[in-house]
């Protein structure tokens, strides 16, 4: 007979609790599709596949000729410049050789 009154005595859920319970995992699960739809197709295509940086120390950009020196001193560079992308802008962050590298590396600056 303990028995009996100790089973009624355990709470129950009501349906308003198991409703609740239910609209939360609905919106958690609406949520989570919602998030990979932007991931999947919002999202630029990642088209570059490889980078290649060449960082010299000490070279000043107006003596390589694929930034327009008259004689041609860097023939490899020209040929990787003219296939790839050349920025000709670039402002380095830090002018000590270590932090520019680094933020180079990590993107970011230090």
């Amino acid at each position: 007979m303990d028995q009996d009154r100790a089973s009624s005595k355990a709470p129950q859920l009501s349906s308003s609790s198991s409703r609740w319970r239910s609209l939360v995992a609905a919106g958690i699960i609406i949520i989570a599709v919602g998030i990979w739809l932007l991931w999947r197709f919002v999202s630029p295509a990642q088209d570059i596949r490889h980078i290649l940086l060449i960082s010299i120390d000490t070279c000043r950009a107006d003596y390589l000729s694929c930034y327009g020196y008259k004689s041609k001193t860097t023939p490899n560079i020209d040929a990787v410049a003219a296939q790839g992308t050349l920025f000709e802008n670039v402002i380095a962050p830090v002018p000590l050789t270590l932090p520019s590298h680094g933020s180079m590396v990590l993107w970011r600056i230090w």
